[in-house]
């Protein structure tokens, strides 16, 4: 795994098509502070698909710029030891779904190399809420999508990134499995007409509480729609592990003819 110098960030982004690594991480694992071991293998001819065999991430490799995605299921007194097992990894994107934390809690945590770069905090329910976090060395600002936002329904930020070669739109999304996936469809829709205006490439990542590997779930309308917006699925392993079931329900979406 190549290690990155943030320092020259924008320097080594020359290409960036073929420089840019996605992370999305199974949240039935323990997070570990051991070091990762990988086991690399060829998947398509644009990227490297690195297994982590500790930590059961995947990462689609190309080598310098990493946007990892990770659910949580709440921040509350393991954010340090969270940002810690991913130090092999050194991610320069972090997007959290479900942090649990109220924006005034939200605000106020220490995030050590990253900076809160975009949140979204529920206010009547518990739990809940997304977060990008972005190395302090990265060059970005949010993006308001608030006005999309019903929590347990859509519950979404989203940040710009401008590089050497490129903008990128980076968008972290959760849906409650209690939330209105009709409702969710319209908003995602709704969004995505407005930031496909700005003529950026868009990666969104998050859970989307739907099982991608069950063609009978709503899952095959959300894919539909995304593709509509030329944004193609790329999680193919399951990502929540019970006694009960296996499902794919986190997920990241790109265009891939472009990465």
């Amino acid at each position: 795994m190549v290690k990155q110098n943030f320092h020259s960030i924008e320097h080594d982004l020359q290409a960036f098509s073929k420089n840019i690594d996605l992370v999305s991480t199974s949240r039935n694992c323990k997070m570990s502070l051991k070091k990762i071991n990988t086991e690399r293998r060829v998947e398509n001819p644009n990227y490297t698909i690195i297994y982590s065999t500790n930590t059961h991430n995947k990462i689609y490799n190309t080598s310098n710029l990493k946007i990892l995605h990770q659910n949580v299921r709440g921040l509350n007194r393991k954010t340090v030891e969270f940002l810690f097992s991913l130090a092999e990894i050194n991610p320069q994107i972090i997007c959290v779904t479900e942090h649990h934390r109220s924006l005034e809690e939200i605000n106020i945590c220490d995030f050590g190399q990253y900076t809160l770069q975009a949140k979204y905090c529920r206010r009547l329910f518990k739990y809940g809420g997304v977060t990008i976090l972005t190395h302090r060395n990265l060059i970005s600002k949010e993006i308001d999508l608030n006005k999309y936002c019903s929590e347990k329904d859509l519950e979404i930020c989203a940040i710009k990134v401008k590089l050497k070669s490129t903008t990128l739109l980076i968008l972290c999304v959760y849906r409650s499995p209690k939330g209105n996936f009709s409702y969710f469809l319209k908003q995602i829709e709704k969004l995505l007409t407005e930031l496909y205006k700005l003529l950026e490439k868009i990666i969104m990542c998050g859970d989307f509480n739907v099982n991608f590997l069950d063609p009978l779930s709503r899952a095959p309308e959300l894919e539909s729609l995304l593709l509509s917006f030329c944004l193609e699925s790329t999680v193919s392993f399951k990502t929540r592990i019970t006694s009960n079931s296996q499902t794919l329900i986190d997920n990241i979406f790109l265009e891939k003819n472009f990465f």
